[in-house]
Protein backbone atom coordinates (compact mmCIF):
# COMPACT_ATOMS: atom_id res chain seq x y z
CA UNK A 1 0.00 0.00 0.00
CA UNK A 2 1.36 3.41 -0.94
CA UNK A 3 1.88 6.14 1.62
CA UNK A 4 -0.78 8.22 -0.10
CA UNK A 5 -3.32 5.43 0.37
CA UNK A 6 -2.21 4.92 3.96
CA UNK A 7 -2.72 8.60 4.71
CA UNK A 8 -6.13 8.51 3.05
CA UNK A 9 -7.18 5.44 5.05
CA UNK A 10 -5.76 7.00 8.21
CA UNK A 11 -7.81 10.16 7.75
CA UNK A 12 -10.97 8.16 7.06
CA UNK A 13 -10.45 5.87 10.05
CA UNK A 14 -9.66 8.86 12.26
CA UNK A 15 -13.23 10.01 11.63
CA UNK A 16 -15.06 6.70 11.30
CA UNK A 17 -13.62 4.78 14.28
CA UNK A 18 -14.34 7.42 16.95
CA UNK A 19 -17.77 8.08 15.42
CA UNK A 20 -18.70 4.38 15.51
CA UNK A 21 -17.46 3.89 19.07
CA UNK A 22 -19.18 7.05 20.28
CA UNK A 23 -22.39 5.93 18.57
CA UNK A 24 -22.20 2.53 20.28
CA UNK A 25 -21.51 4.11 23.67
CA UNK A 26 -24.33 6.58 23.07
CA UNK A 27 -26.71 3.74 22.28
CA UNK A 28 -25.59 1.98 25.46
CA UNK A 29 -26.25 5.13 27.49
CA UNK A 30 -29.66 5.51 25.87
CA UNK A 31 -30.44 1.88 26.70
CA UNK A 32 -29.47 2.46 30.33
CA UNK A 33 -31.62 5.59 30.47
CA UNK A 34 -34.51 3.72 28.89
CA UNK A 35 -34.19 0.95 31.45
CA UNK A 36 -34.10 3.55 34.21
CA UNK A 37 -37.20 5.24 32.87
CA UNK A 38 -38.89 1.88 32.46
CA UNK A 39 -38.03 1.05 36.04
CA UNK A 40 -39.71 4.22 37.17
CA UNK A 41 -42.21 4.30 34.34
CA UNK A 42 -45.22 3.70 36.57
CA UNK A 43 -44.33 6.62 38.81
CA UNK A 44 -45.23 10.07 37.49
CA UNK A 45 -46.20 12.07 40.55
CA UNK A 46 -45.49 15.74 40.20
CA UNK A 47 -47.07 16.75 43.54
CA UNK A 48 -49.34 15.60 46.34
CA UNK A 49 -52.48 16.20 44.30
CA UNK A 50 -51.42 13.48 41.86
CA UNK A 51 -50.81 11.02 44.67
CA UNK A 52 -54.16 11.87 46.27
CA UNK A 53 -55.97 11.40 42.97
CA UNK A 54 -54.36 8.00 42.40
CA UNK A 55 -55.02 7.05 46.01
CA UNK A 56 -58.75 7.89 45.81
CA UNK A 57 -59.17 5.76 42.71
CA UNK A 58 -57.33 2.83 44.25
CA UNK A 59 -59.25 3.18 47.52
CA UNK A 60 -62.52 3.04 45.58
CA UNK A 61 -61.45 -0.16 43.87
CA UNK A 62 -60.34 -1.70 47.15
CA UNK A 63 -63.68 -0.79 48.72
CA UNK A 64 -65.38 -2.82 46.00
CA UNK A 65 -62.93 -5.68 46.50
CA UNK A 66 -63.56 -5.78 50.25
CA UNK A 67 -67.16 -6.92 49.69
CA UNK A 68 -65.80 -10.25 48.50
CA UNK A 69 -64.08 -13.05 50.39
CA UNK A 70 -60.52 -12.28 51.57
CA UNK A 71 -58.86 -14.83 49.28
CA UNK A 72 -60.78 -13.39 46.32
CA UNK A 73 -60.12 -9.70 46.86
CA UNK A 74 -56.44 -10.22 47.68
CA UNK A 75 -56.14 -12.08 44.39
CA UNK A 76 -57.77 -9.19 42.56
CA UNK A 77 -55.31 -6.80 44.25
CA UNK A 78 -52.52 -8.42 42.26
CA UNK A 79 -53.68 -6.40 39.26
CA UNK A 80 -52.28 -3.32 41.03
CA UNK A 81 -48.85 -4.79 41.59
CA UNK A 82 -47.66 -3.53 38.22
CA UNK A 83 -47.89 -0.01 39.65
CA UNK A 84 -45.58 -0.91 42.53
CA UNK A 85 -43.02 -2.79 40.44
CA UNK A 86 -40.92 0.35 40.00
CA UNK A 87 -40.18 0.52 43.73
CA UNK A 88 -41.40 4.13 44.02
CA UNK A 89 -45.01 3.24 44.92
CA UNK A 90 -46.15 1.13 47.85
CA UNK A 91 -49.69 -0.05 48.65
CA UNK A 92 -50.64 -1.18 52.16
CA UNK A 93 -54.06 -2.38 53.39
CA UNK A 94 -54.77 -2.85 57.10
CA UNK A 95 -58.03 -4.47 58.22
CA UNK A 96 -59.09 -4.29 61.86
CA UNK A 97 -55.52 -3.47 62.88
CA UNK A 98 -53.96 -6.38 60.96
CA UNK A 99 -51.86 -6.10 57.83
CA UNK A 100 -53.67 -7.93 55.02
CA UNK A 101 -51.87 -6.61 51.96
CA UNK A 102 -48.47 -5.01 51.32
CA UNK A 103 -46.99 -4.47 47.85
CA UNK A 104 -44.01 -2.34 46.90
CA UNK A 105 -40.68 -1.44 48.45
CA UNK A 106 -40.77 -0.01 51.95
CA UNK A 107 -38.69 3.09 52.58
CA UNK A 108 -37.41 4.59 55.82
CA UNK A 109 -39.99 7.38 56.07
CA UNK A 110 -43.02 5.11 55.47
CA UNK A 111 -43.60 4.05 59.08
CA UNK A 112 -43.36 7.62 60.39
CA UNK A 113 -45.71 8.88 57.69
CA UNK A 114 -48.24 6.12 58.45
CA UNK A 115 -48.17 6.88 62.18
CA UNK A 116 -48.61 10.59 61.53
CA UNK A 117 -51.54 9.95 59.17
CA UNK A 118 -53.18 7.63 61.73
CA UNK A 119 -52.82 10.24 64.44
CA UNK A 120 -54.91 12.70 62.42
CA UNK A 121 -57.95 10.41 62.80
CA UNK A 122 -59.48 11.66 59.53
CA UNK A 123 -61.18 9.50 56.92
CA UNK A 124 -58.78 10.88 54.34
CA UNK A 125 -55.32 12.32 54.91
CA UNK A 126 -52.27 13.32 52.93
CA UNK A 127 -48.79 13.93 54.41
CA UNK A 128 -45.31 14.49 53.01
CA UNK A 129 -41.80 14.15 54.39
CA UNK A 130 -39.21 15.30 51.89
CA UNK A 131 -39.77 13.57 48.58
CA UNK A 132 -41.86 10.81 50.19
CA UNK A 133 -45.64 11.20 50.60
CA UNK A 134 -48.54 9.09 51.83
CA UNK A 135 -52.24 9.10 51.08
CA UNK A 136 -54.42 7.42 53.71
CA UNK A 137 -58.08 6.51 53.43
CA UNK A 138 -60.20 4.80 56.07
CA UNK A 139 -63.51 3.03 55.58
CA UNK A 140 -65.87 1.19 57.92
CA UNK A 141 -68.35 -1.47 56.80
CA UNK A 142 -69.90 -4.67 58.09
CA UNK A 143 -66.53 -6.39 57.94
CA UNK A 144 -64.99 -3.84 60.26
CA UNK A 145 -62.57 -0.99 59.65
CA UNK A 146 -59.92 -1.05 57.01
CA UNK A 147 -57.23 1.51 56.18
CA UNK A 148 -55.59 2.06 52.83
CA UNK A 149 -52.10 3.61 52.51
CA UNK A 150 -50.50 4.69 49.24
CA UNK A 151 -46.86 5.73 49.60
CA UNK A 152 -45.13 7.48 46.70
CA UNK A 153 -42.05 9.45 45.72
CA UNK A 154 -42.59 12.72 43.88
CA UNK A 155 -41.29 13.13 40.35
CA UNK A 156 -38.76 15.86 41.19
CA UNK A 157 -36.87 13.33 43.29
CA UNK A 158 -36.75 10.99 40.33
CA UNK A 159 -35.70 13.85 38.07
CA UNK A 160 -32.74 14.61 40.33
CA UNK A 161 -31.59 11.01 40.04
CA UNK A 162 -32.12 11.14 36.30
CA UNK A 163 -30.03 14.31 36.09
CA UNK A 164 -27.22 12.62 37.97
CA UNK A 165 -27.44 9.67 35.61
CA UNK A 166 -27.39 11.97 32.59
CA UNK A 167 -24.38 13.84 33.98
CA UNK A 168 -22.52 10.58 34.58
CA UNK A 169 -23.44 9.39 31.09
CA UNK A 170 -22.17 12.67 29.57
CA UNK A 171 -18.90 12.46 31.51
CA UNK A 172 -18.47 8.83 30.51
CA UNK A 173 -19.21 9.67 26.88
CA UNK A 174 -16.65 12.50 26.86
CA UNK A 175 -14.07 10.22 28.43
CA UNK A 176 -14.75 7.53 25.84
CA UNK A 177 -14.48 10.11 23.03
CA UNK A 178 -11.14 11.37 24.38
CA UNK A 179 -9.78 7.86 24.91
CA UNK A 180 -11.00 6.71 21.49
CA UNK A 181 -9.44 9.66 19.67
CA UNK A 182 -6.18 9.20 21.60
CA UNK A 183 -5.90 5.47 20.93
CA UNK A 184 -7.01 5.80 17.30
CA UNK A 185 -4.50 8.57 16.69
CA UNK A 186 -1.75 6.51 18.33
CA UNK A 187 -2.54 3.43 16.26
CA UNK A 188 -2.90 5.29 12.95
CA UNK A 189 0.30 7.24 13.59
CA UNK A 190 2.18 3.99 14.01
CA UNK A 191 0.37 2.62 10.96
CA UNK A 192 1.65 5.49 8.78
CA UNK A 193 4.97 6.40 10.43
CA UNK A 194 6.26 2.82 10.52
CA UNK A 195 5.88 2.62 6.74
CA UNK A 196 7.90 5.83 6.37
CA UNK A 197 10.58 5.10 8.98
CA UNK A 198 11.62 1.77 7.45
CA UNK A 199 12.75 3.10 4.03
CA UNK A 200 14.23 6.22 5.64
CA UNK A 201 16.36 4.04 7.89
CA UNK A 202 17.47 2.02 4.87
CA UNK A 203 18.41 5.18 2.97
CA UNK A 204 20.27 6.56 5.99
CA UNK A 205 22.21 3.31 6.40
CA UNK A 206 23.00 3.28 2.69
CA UNK A 207 24.35 6.83 2.78
CA UNK A 208 26.50 5.96 5.80
CA UNK A 209 27.92 2.85 4.12
CA UNK A 210 28.71 4.75 0.93
CA UNK A 211 30.34 7.50 2.96
CA UNK A 212 32.59 4.89 4.57
CA UNK A 213 33.67 3.66 1.16
CA UNK A 214 31.49 0.56 0.83
CA UNK A 215 30.51 1.06 -2.79
CA UNK A 216 29.12 -2.48 -3.06
CA UNK A 217 26.26 -1.78 -0.62
CA UNK A 218 22.78 -1.87 -2.15
CA UNK A 219 19.37 -1.21 -0.55
CA UNK A 220 17.10 -4.25 -0.57
CA UNK A 221 13.64 -2.67 -0.45
CA UNK A 222 10.63 -4.73 -1.53
CA UNK A 223 7.93 -2.15 -0.90
CA UNK A 224 5.60 -0.97 -3.65
CA UNK A 225 5.18 2.60 -2.47
CA UNK A 226 6.71 6.00 -3.21
CA UNK A 227 10.05 4.97 -1.68
CA UNK A 228 10.61 2.16 -4.20
CA UNK A 229 11.86 4.47 -7.02
CA UNK A 230 13.94 6.42 -4.48
CA UNK A 231 15.70 3.24 -3.35
CA UNK A 232 16.19 2.17 -6.97
CA UNK A 233 17.69 5.57 -7.75
CA UNK A 234 20.00 5.21 -4.74
CA UNK A 235 21.20 1.81 -5.95
CA UNK A 236 21.74 3.19 -9.44
CA UNK A 237 23.68 6.12 -7.99
CA UNK A 238 25.84 3.73 -5.96
CA UNK A 239 26.53 1.63 -9.06
CA UNK A 240 27.50 4.70 -11.11
CA UNK A 241 29.65 5.99 -8.27
CA UNK A 242 31.48 2.67 -8.09
CA UNK A 243 31.95 2.69 -11.86
CA UNK A 244 33.24 6.26 -11.72
CA UNK A 245 35.70 5.42 -8.95
CA UNK A 246 36.96 2.35 -10.83
CA UNK A 247 37.33 4.38 -14.03
CA UNK A 248 39.24 7.05 -12.14
CA UNK A 249 41.51 4.38 -10.66
CA UNK A 250 42.16 2.88 -14.09
CA UNK A 251 42.92 6.33 -15.52
CA UNK A 252 45.31 6.95 -12.65
CA UNK A 253 47.09 3.66 -13.26
CA UNK A 254 47.33 4.43 -16.99
CA UNK A 255 48.78 7.87 -16.24
CA UNK A 256 51.36 6.35 -13.93
CA UNK A 257 52.35 3.79 -16.57
CA UNK A 258 52.63 6.53 -19.20
CA UNK A 259 54.84 8.65 -16.97
CA UNK A 260 57.00 5.64 -16.16
CA UNK A 261 57.42 4.86 -19.88
CA UNK A 262 58.25 8.45 -20.75
CA UNK A 263 60.73 8.63 -17.90
CA UNK A 264 62.39 5.42 -19.07
CA UNK A 265 62.56 6.61 -22.67
CA UNK A 266 64.12 9.89 -21.61
CA UNK A 267 66.53 8.27 -19.20
CA UNK A 268 68.08 5.81 -21.75
CA UNK A 269 69.51 8.37 -24.31
CA UNK A 270 70.62 10.70 -21.56
CA UNK A 271 72.61 7.89 -19.99
CA UNK A 272 74.37 7.20 -23.30
CA UNK A 273 75.18 10.86 -23.83
CA UNK A 274 76.55 11.13 -20.32
CA UNK A 275 78.77 8.10 -20.86
CA UNK A 276 80.18 9.56 -24.10
CA UNK A 277 80.88 12.90 -22.42
CA UNK A 278 82.64 11.21 -19.54
CA UNK A 279 84.65 9.14 -22.04
CA UNK A 280 85.77 12.24 -23.90
CA UNK A 281 86.74 13.90 -20.68
CA UNK A 282 88.68 10.87 -19.55
CA UNK A 283 90.52 10.65 -22.88
CA UNK A 284 89.05 7.35 -23.88
CA UNK A 285 88.53 8.62 -27.46
CA UNK A 286 92.01 9.61 -28.52
CA UNK A 287 91.60 9.77 -32.27
CA UNK A 288 89.40 12.16 -34.25
CA UNK A 289 87.40 9.29 -35.63
CA UNK A 290 86.59 8.01 -32.11
CA UNK A 291 85.69 11.49 -30.97
CA UNK A 292 83.27 11.89 -33.90
CA UNK A 293 81.55 8.69 -32.87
Amino acid sequence: MTIKKRLFCSNILMIVVPAVIVALVGLLCMALLWLTLQRGGSMHLEDGEDLSHVGRNMAGQIQEFMTEAPDVWTGRMESMESMTASGFLRVVVVQNGSLVYDAGQEQTADSRLAQAADSLGAAEAFLSAGARSVYRAEHTDNGGTWSFYLFGTRQEHLNSGLKVLLALAAIGLLFVVFLTVLMTNRFLTRFVVRKIEEPLDLLSEGARRLGNGDLDYRIAYTGKDEFAPVCDAFNEMAARLKESVERTRRDEESRKELLAGISHDLRSPLTSIRAYVEGLLDGVARTEEAKQR
